[in-house]
């Protein structure tokens, strides 16, 4: 499922401001858009968090972006160890990973 694109005039930002809750949820869900938040992921940091954004590509197309290069998962974070936003780099400190992160694979 993908939500419908269409011309409004307005910027991204206007539009999301007018959604309710469910449709901010159902975007999400539609471009499987995650959020994990931990309270100790490196000690004395404050919250770690990290954000995957989901179907790029989706994304990309639907905005008729022409991007002919296949667009990867981009994952991103603050405040958690750096290997656990790489796929490619799990093998360093693959013991303290969370399960949750161990299944996202680079696309």
């Amino acid at each position: 499922m993908s939500p419908a694109l269409w011309d409004t005039g307005k910027k991204y930002g206007e539009v999301w401001a007018v959604k309710d809750q469910e449709d901010r949820r159902e975007f999400l869900r539609g471009y499987q858009v995650k959020v994990w938040v931990w309270s100790d992921a490196i000690p004395n940091a404050g919250l770690g968090i990290i954000m995957d954004l989901g179907d790029i590509q989706a994304m990309t197309q639907e905005l008729k972006l022409n991007k002919e290069e296949k667009m990867g998962r981009l994952l991103t974070g603050h405040n958690v160890p750096a290997h656990w936003i790489s796929p490619e780099s799990r093998e360093l400190g693959a013991d303290d990973v969370p399960a949750v992160l161990k299944g996202l694979e680079a696309l």
